[in-house]
């Protein structure tokens, strides 16, 4: 499987902190999903005082995650 991957975060963030904590979040995204009976999870979105979270998985073993600051239209371009 290809590692590659390209990453624009900030010095101050830990790549692998990120990735654990998303593929965290994903896994009980789609716990929540299959407990509710909603079908498969597509997205996560988190918003916060600074903008949005989303992940999306990839792959088997693969989360995206984009950070994007609170001017990002995202709700239009990702969610619909």
């Amino acid at each position: 499987m290809d590692k590659s991957y390209l990453s624009s975060l900030p010095s101050h963030h830990r790549e692998d902190e990120i990735g654990a904590m998303s593929a965290a979040v994903q896994s009980l995204g789609e716990r929540t999903a299959h407990a509710l009976l909603r079908g498969e999870l597509e997205q996560i979105l988190i918003k916060d005082q600074k903008g949005y979270v989303v992940m999306m998985a990839t792959g088997q073993d693969e989360v995206f995650t984009l950070l994007c600051r609170g001017s990002c239209p995202v709700e239009h371009q990702l969610l619909w």
